[in-house]
Formats: structure tokens, C-alpha cells, sequence
């Protein structure tokens, strides 16, 4: 699905990152987590199925794959700029899996270990690869996250058609989301269109409620209970699509007539994108983009709370092979905007009653600018 000049592109961006830190050596690891997966299949268009698999890429010389099973050994083997496949030992799985990735990097001399993918990596791993380890590897998660975080023109061709499958997935749901029905039966018939579609992996959310607060849909998919005029529904699809892109759709959603409350909160969300949009070019802060949003919130009359530790909240972030990637679009990021850096925009609202509104627009930022990539009309989704 990737070529082989976007994988040695990568590989050359990882490198050129590992010798300015004086690296010799980095291990990059992945979990079947979707927020985790994704450095593996940057670097190899590797799909991890279920088990945290490990790679270790020398500053000069072959990759070599640590792999779960044979089964994973075999698919791994088949990947460009893999080399070498070793299979850990069922006995090492549950508490020495860092035995043999370690013993590789200490035969072979490495002076300075880097380590990428932490927030993914299990502790029963980093245990038994410190313990055989002479020296602490240093922490490179953030400069890998960095490498990835700048989409090449291949990469975004990719994007693109993953925002379209989304985005068709939200009209089968919209099909099937009538007062009457089944709340579960617009989730199952959307989620069999993008399986038949080629999702290589679907995320849901949905909140669902009449006039207070939406109620989450486990629930509504344990009890069967059925859409009634009046409700209104904010749900969420995070599908990936072939060759690993995620895409992002947020849509409210209204069984019934027009309600103005709902309709004032909705627009103040989309002023706030359309002011947030107009901040994505080269050279602003990632900060100035998520300042745009919340000025327009609040001069629209809706607060905007911190997040739990009393920053910013986030209005966005990046997407890609993970879908949540860096940047976080908070006021208080100072990231600079380049060319190729993704930003999915959901801002949200409360209006009265409890109950809160969203809509996410996707960009990619250009030369002189950004681009819109979603296609959806900025409004509520009335059924």
C-alpha cells in the first residue's frame, strides 16, 4: 500500500533524527492500542494485530523485527527494510520480553540506546530489558512523534481517501438514525458498509439522550432502546482505512424538529473552527490556531473549561497511523505551524439542559496556508 521511496524516506527522516541525538540504536515499539500501533507501521507498513512487537533500527546496518509468534514473524518478514525476524520465546512472554532485544543491542556493542514508543510499551518489557541493559536508553518518543508528524504528499493522498470512507460510513448511519428504529441499528449498518469498504479498523462513540444530557450507547445497545422525536445524538467515527490513516468524523445529530438552543451552540462551534482554520499557516503557534477557537466560543457566550489538571483543553490534534498524534491544538502549545502537519478541529459547546455539541473539520496545513479535507456540510444532522 505504502511505496518503498515513502518507506526509505522515513527510515532516512528517522536516522537523520537518531544522529543528531548521538543514537547507535533505537528500539521502536507499538501495542495493539489505536493511539499506539502506529510507529511499526510507519516504519515498515507493518499491521501489529494484538501483541506490543519491538523492532530494533541501528544508526548503520539492517533492521531487525522481535516478533510475538511465528504467525507475526511470517507477515513481518514480507515487509520492506525488515532483515532480520526473531520470534521471542514463549517462555520470555510474560515476564522477560525485553530478554532478547536487549542481548541483541548488547552483543552488538551499541553505545547509546534510544527508545520510541514508551507510552505503549509494557512494564513487564521495560523490566527485563533495563535489567540486562548497563546503561538507561534515552526517552525518544517525542522525536519520533516529531518524524511522523509532517505528512509527505504520498501520506496525504492516503488521508484523503481514509476521510472519504469516513465520511460515506456517516451516511449510511444518518440512513438508519429515524425515530422508531433501534438505536444500534445505524451503528451496525454503517459498521458492515465500512468493513465491506476496507476499514482495516473501526472506533465509535456516541452519545445519545433527549434533552439532557446524552446517555452513552452501550447502554442504548444493552437495552435496545429506539430513537424517539426529540432526542439528539453527537457520535464519533474514527475509521481507518487501507494503509492504516485514520479519519475523523464528529456529527450532531437531531431526531425531530429544529430546536434553537441546539442551533445556536452549533454555530458558535463552527464560527469557532472557521476562526481556528484561519490561524493554520506556516510560521503561527499550534497555540494560536486552539486561541482563535476559544476567543470565539467566549465572545459567543460559551465558557471553556480546563482539562482536569487545570491547562487548556485541547480543540484538536494531529492524526495519522495513530489517531491521536501530535500537535495538540491547545492554546498553550508553541509548536510552530510547517507545511504537511494535520489538524482535526472539534471544538465543543453546552447549550442549556446539560447537553453538549461538537462538529470536527480536518486540515493540512500548505505552504501558504491549510487545506480543508473533510467535505461534510457544517451543520446538524436533522433526521
Amino acid at each position: 500500500m505504502v511505496s518503498r521511496g515513502e518507506l526509505q524516506r522515513r527510515h532516512r527522516l528517522l536516522r537523520e533524527a537518531m544522529e543528531s541525538e548521538g543514537i547507535d540504536a533505537l528500539v521502536a515499539g507499538a501495542s495493539a492500542q489505536l493511539d499506539q500501533r502506529g510507529l511499526l507501521r510507519w516504519l515498515f507498513d507493518y499491521y501489529l494485530p494484538v501483541f506490543e512487537e519491538y523492532a530494533v533500527i541501528p544508526l548503520d546496518g539492517p533492521a531487525v523485527f522481535f516478533a510475538h509468534n511465528g504467525g507475526s514473524a511470517s507477515h513481518a518478514a514480507q515487509c520492506f527494510l525488515v532483515n532480520d525476524v526473531r520470534v521471542i520465546p514463549p517462555k520470555d512472554w510474560n515476564f522477560d520480553r525485553g530478554r532478547l532485544p536487549a542481548d541483541f543491542i548488547r552483543n552488538h556493542g551499541f553505545k547509546k540506546v534510544g527508545i520510541a514508543g514508551t507510552a505503549g510499551i509494557s512494564a513487564v518489557f521495560f523490566r527485563s530489558f533495563l535489567a540486562r541493559l548497563s546503561v538507561l536508553p534515552a526517552d525518544f518518543s517525542d522525536r519520533a512523534a516529531e518524524s511522523r508528524m509532517v505528512k509527505s504528499d504520498e501520506e496525504i493522498r492516503l488521508i484523503k481517501k481514509t476521510i472519504e470512507l469516513n465520511e460515506a460510513t456517516l451516511k449510511v448511519y444518518l440512513d438508519h438514525a429515524e425515530a422508531g428504529k433501534p438505536e444500534c441499528e445505524a451503528m451496525n449498518a454503517a459498521s458492515c458498509f465500512a468493513a465491506e469498504a476496507g476499514a482495516e479498523d473501526q472506533f465509535w462513540m456516541e452519545g445519545t439522550g433527549t434533552d439532557g444530557p446524552p446517555s452513552p450507547s452501550p447502554g442504548a445497545l444493552r437495552t435496545g432502546r429506539c430513537r424517539q422525536k426529540g432526542d439528539y445524538a453527537v457520535v464519533v467515527i474514527e475509521h481507518s482505512a487501507p494503509g492504516g490513516y485514520f479519519g475523523e468524523v464528529v456529527q450532531t445529530i437531531r431526531t425531530g424538529k429544529r430546536d434553537s438552543s441546539l442551533e445556536e451552540a452549533h454555530s458558535a462551534v463552527i464560527e469557532a473552527i472557521r476562526s481556528a482554520s484561519g490561524m493554520i499557516r506556516p510560521g503561527n503557534r499550534v497555540g494560536d490556531v486552539a486561541a482563535a477557537a476559544e476567543r470565539t466560543l467566549i465572545e459567543r457566550g460559551y465558557p471553556v473549561s480546563p482539562a482536569g489538571d487545570g491547562s487548556p483543553s485541547p480543540v484538536g490534534h494531529g492524526q495519522g497511523l495513530d489517531f491521536w498524534e501530535i500537535p495538540s491544538v491547545s492554546s498553550d502549545n508553541d509548536r510552530i505551524i510547517v507545511p504537511g502537519m494535520r489538524f482535526n478541529l472539534h471544538p465543543s459547546a453546552s447549550f442549556p439542559g446539560g447537553g453538549k455539541v461538537s462538529f470536527c473539520d480536518c486540515w493540512i496545513s500548505n505552504e501558504k496556508s491549510a487545506e480543508r479535507l473533510s467535505t461534510l456540510p457544517c451543520e446538524i444532522a436533522y433526521r
